[in-house]
């Protein structure tokens, strides 16, 4: 049902009183619109049936006793919100409002299992009219009058008399939340050029596979310059990039504030390794040199690790609970055919710049046991549950490797003002890209110079550092659209879920 806010003027002997109407219809397609005019010819009011030329005011201890309407119009007065509401308008007619400091005749009052869910808890409308309740909530049950439950929606019919209802009603699940927000479904066939479409509504649809759940899962993915991926958890903002295998959905840290040009953590920058001059230093974790093998042995953090983890335990700690163990994080340390694996003078690739440069496939797939970083992999076991985004989710978010994005960019480039969310710092990535006999590199996203530009750089070097994490496919919302001015938030309980 569709709310339509004007302004009535009402003159007055001695003052001008400016009232707000919300206009309803019983048909979600249309609209009204009435001039002030026929406002003021359509409505008179009353007080215990004396004539008033002035509405009491909200607060005056009045309420609406009852509406009557000559020609059969139903309207309805929110008691809460001091708002008109028309069910139903008839082009010619004259309607009464009788305000009394007693109940109304025909008050429809609301009982909410959560305290503040409705849009009111209280109307009052004409014989055998209607009310109707709205909610952003599941609606569960509804018991103690007729009712109708439709699209967030209680509309309770034919009243008589005062009446009490009592809705149940209980918070959706996150992800539940994203597919209805998001009704349009499409999938990407190709990644070798930028995206940048506006998709703000869409879903790209994948699939993954991982050490926890072998075979293909439907995955959904935020991709283009989508503007409704927002979250705030944690005291921080965070963008959306996309559901995984387990049904968590995975963010990505974007900041203290939704228009900042420093969304990195702790406002500076870090080495991916100290070290360089060894293949084993792109992993997040190492063994020791020599061959593959041994590199994913995973007995030592990386430097990029060990400063998210300090991160971690200063800031949010008291947040796991809401945090996927089984969300992988891949590392992919697969061997691409260019190159042999060595650690002398010779180059060879990784296997994530084969899908960034020369075939354009990203994957969420991540087989390879010692490369899967989850909480529960005890072969790449993180500390705690965080860790990167990917070059594979960078070119499905719409970057491509050495390419600009196009205006108006993709999501996990821009804050809310359509900047660069790390002004003029690269930020890190988790896949390994190459050793060309000297340095070990590993992928990484370039400043406002070059927006959203997948790149990669020598581990040494210092950049931003903008750490994932995955909420729970338990985790219910508890507010918000996914904009950055309302942020989807999160319903915080003892279990987590």
């Amino acid at each position: 049902m569709k709310y339509i806010k004007i302004s009535i003027v009402i003159l007055l002997v001695s003052f001008i009183s400016i009232f707000a109407y919300k206009l309803t219809t019983n048909n979600s397609n249309n609209k009204i619109s009435l001039t002030k005019e026929q406002m003021k010819e359509m409505l008179s009011y009353t007080i215990d049936g004396n004539s008033t030329s002035s509405m009491p005011t909200k607060g005056s201890e009045y309420k609406v006793k009852s509406i009557t309407c000559k020609n059969g119009s139903i309207l309805t007065w929110d008691n809460d919100n001091w708002l008109l509401e028309v069910e139903k308008l008839e082009s010619e007619d004259l309607c009464n409002i009788d305000f009394t400091t007693g109940t109304g005749s025909y008050t429809v009052t609301v009982v909410p299992s959560i305290a503040g869910s409705l849009d009111s808890t209280s109307k009052t409308t004409t014989e055998n009219g209607q009310v109707t309740f709205y909610t952003k909530l599941v609606i569960d049950s509804v018991s103690g009058c007729t009712n109708e439950i439709s699209d967030g929606k209680v509309i309770v019919k034919n009243i008589t008399s005062n009446t009490t209802c009592n809705i149940n009603v209980s918070y959706m699940k996150l992800y539940d939340k994203l597919l209805a927000d998001n009704p349009t479904r499409e999938t990407r066939n190709t990644y070798n050029a930028v995206f940048t479409n506006n998709t703000t509504g869409t879903l790209f649809t994948a699939t993954e596979k991982n050490v926890h759940n072998t075979t293909d899962t439907t995955v959904y993915y935020y991709a283009g310059n989508t503007t409704n991926n927002w979250v705030k958890f944690a005291g921080y903002y965070w963008r959306i990039i996309r559901t995984n295998a387990d049904g968590s959905i995975r963010l990505l840290y974007s900041g203290i504030s939704h228009d900042t040009t420093s969304g990195y953590i702790n406002s500076t920058t870090y080495a991916f390794n100290s070290s360089y001059n060894n293949p084993m230093y792109v992993g997040y974790m190492y063994g020791t040199s020599g061959s593959l093998v041994n590199n994913r042995k995973n007995t030592t953090n990386s430097t990029i690790k060990d400063k998210i983890d300090t991160w971690y335990t200063q800031n949010m700690t008291s947040y796991t609970k809401y945090l996927s163990t089984t969300a992988v994080y891949c590392n992919d340390r697969t061997e691409q055919t260019s190159g042999t694996y060595n650690t002398g003078k010779t180059s060879f690739y990784y296997a994530p710049h084969a899908r960034a440069y020369t075939n354009y496939a990203p994957t969420y797939d991540c087989t390879e046991t010692s490369d899967a970083f989850s909480g529960s992999n005890t072969s790449a076991k993180l500390t705690y549950p965080i860790a990167l985004m990917t070059s594979d989710e960078i070119m499905r978010a719409g970057g491509r490797a050495g390419a600009n994005l196009t205006s108006p960019y993709a999501w996990y480039y821009l804050n809310s003002a359509n900047g660069s969310i790390t002004g003029s710092q690269w930020w890190w990535l988790l896949s390994p890209r190459y050793w060309n006999g000297t340095n070990a590199s590993v992928f990484s996203v370039r400043d406002s110079s070059y927006p959203g530009y997948l790149d990669y750089d020598s581990v040494d070097c210092t950049h931003g550092v903008r750490p994932a994490v995955s909420l729970k496919s338990c985790v219910k919302t508890s507010g918000g659209d996914g904009s950055a001015s309302a942020p989807y938030t999160i319903v915080e309980t003892e279990t987590g879920c």
